[in-house]
This record gives structure tokens, C-alpha cells and sequence, in this order.
């Protein structure tokens, strides 16, 4: 597990971002959409020793990797007996569980044998089990693989940038700097800042994180169109403005949300009733 990724994996989650996606501090400062990509669940654990302990976040994530290791045969091995004995709730829970620690590639491969596998038994309760766990695990896998290919064209365009230029604050005057006053900034987190400006003339300015789906620049309340070759450079005219700069989540991943949580919520419903059923 990457130190750099995880301490920006531990900021965001501070900021109550329960699924963080950009890594501000990865490619040199320049960003990095690569937590939506990444399996989450040994940077939540890491994140979970960090704030117990408050170990450094390079020891945290050596402990939170041998936790994964262990926590993955267990499962491994709880899943044999859990199929075997057909316990659906458990199933359900370990699936869920081992689709947050592999690549998303390998989620939906297995997920597909599994099924495939259970079809040929005809065990249909195996079959909801492993939809259930899959929907569930949803707002990792879904964003991850409906985004893949623009995940590979953000790569090749790493390759023709120079990663050794020097920032000092990442929004940078292209033209216009004598015109311009930036009275107050506000950092709130790697994924918002904004800005109060007084400009007596148009000012161009870039922003120099990588583009990615889901960049905004909103210009006093109102989304405002970016260049978004490279970095996210746009014009603010004269006037007193507040600027803000946001990294949303795109429909895909609002989706992948949403089935999340619906089928969390159903998951536990369900349970819950049924429990009670049993035990009144």
C-alpha cells in the first residue's frame, strides 16, 4: 500500500468523504484519480489503526497489509464453510468483504464463475448471495470498470507532461496577475479550495491539477466551462468573484453509490426482520 495515497486516503475521510477517489499528492502534487481504482479496503483499515493508535502512516499501512492478508484467509476459508452450510447472511458479509480487497477486475471475473457455478448446482440461494455481495460492493467495482478506459488515456497522457515542474500553490495567473487581488483562500480539503478575487481586467488562470471527470470550476455559484486538455485552465472576467474548485462524483459513481446503499439498506432490513421474526 502506497504511504502517499493513504495518508491522502486518512485526510479525506477526516473531511467526511466516505469514499475518497483523488490523490492530490500523487504524480508530484500534480493529482491522481487512482483510490477509484484501488481495492479500499486495506487503506480503511489502515485508516481505522491510524486514528485508534496514531501509529505514522507508513507503520499503519505495513500493519493494515498483514491485517489484509490474514482478514483474506480467513475469508477464504469462512466462505468454503459458509457455502457449504448455506448460511446466507454470512455469505453475503464475506463476499462483500473479499470483492473490497481485489481488483475490480477480478470482482466481477469471479463473481461471474461463482454464479456460473451455482446455476450449474443449482443452488439459487449461492445465486442471490453473490448479486447481493456484488451490488453491494457496487460503488467500488462499477466506477472502477465503467471508467477504465478513461483511466487509461489519464495514463498515456502522464507520459508526455513534465513532472518536474515546481508549484508553489496550485492555481497559477497565466495572464493578468498585475490586475488581479485574491483577498482571502480557503483550503478545505484536497478535493475543494476556493478563493475570494477582485480583478480589474480578465484574468486567465490554470489550475494545475490533472483533468479528470468529475473536475468543477464554479464561478460565483455557477459552474463555468474549463479547458480540460491537461490541466483545468479557464478565464475568470472583471468583477468581484468567489471561486470555487471541486472534485464531484460523476453520475457513474452516484450510481454505484446509490445501488450501494439501497442494497446495504435492504441487506439489513431484511435480516433484521427476519431475526425478529425468529426470535419472537
Amino acid at each position: 500500500m502506497d504511504s502517499i495515497l493513504f495518508q491522502d486516503f486518512y485526510n479525506l475521510l477526516q473531511t467526511s468523504y466516505l469514499f475518497p477517489h483523488w490523490s492530490a499528492s500523487s504524480n508530484y502534487g500534480f493529482g491522481s484519480p487512482i483510490l477509484i481504482f484501488t481495492p479500499s479496503i486495506s487503506y480503511y483499515l489502515g485508516s481505522i489503526i491510524k486514528y485508534l493508535f496514531g501509529f505514522s502512516f507508513e507503520f499503519s499501512s505495513k500493519i493494515s497489509i498483514y491485517l489484509l492478508y490474514i482478514l483474506i484467509i480467513f475469508l477464504s476459508y469462512g466462505l468454503f464453510v459458509s457455502i457449504k452450510r448455506q448460511k446466507f447472511f454470512r455469505t453475503v458479509i464475506i463476499l462483500f468483504l473479499l470483492s473490497l480487497s481485489m481488483n475490480y477486475l477480478m470482482v466481477i471475473v469471479i463473481t461471474i464463475l461463482l454464479i456460473l457455478l451455482a446455476f450449474t448446482l443449482k443452488k439459487k440461494n449461492l445465486i442471490l448471495c453473490f448479486l447481493m455481495a456484488l451490488s453491494m460492493s457496487a460503488f467500488y467495482w462499477f466506477p472502477a470498470l465503467m471508467e477504465h478506459f478513461q483511466w487509461q488515456s489519464f495514463q498515456r497522457k502522464l507520459k508526455f507532461m513534465n513532472l518536474t515542474i515546481s508549484q508553489e500553490d496550485k492555481l497559477q495567473v497565466l495572464s493578468g496577475k498585475e490586475a488581479l487581488e485574491i483577498n482571502y483562500y480557503y483550503n478545505i480539503s484536497q478535493r475543494y479550495q476556493a478563493w475570494e478575487l477582485e480583478n480589474s481586467q480578465p484574468v486567465n488562470f490554470s489550475y494545475h491539477q490533472l483533468y479528470y471527470p468529475g473536475w468543477k470550476v464554479i464561478l460565483d455559484k455557477k459552474e463555468i466551462n474549463f479547458s480540460k486538455n491537461k490541466f483545468i485552465d479557464f478565464t475568470v472576467n472583471e468583477g468581484n468573484h468567489i471561486l470555487e474548485i471541486v472534485f464531484t462524483d460523476t453520475p457513474i459513481r452516484i450510481i454505484g453509490k446509490v445501488v450501494s446503499f439501497l442494497s446495504i439498506g435492504f441487506f439489513i432490513s431484511y435480516f433484521s426482520y427476519d431475526y425478529f421474526k425468529k426470535n419472537s
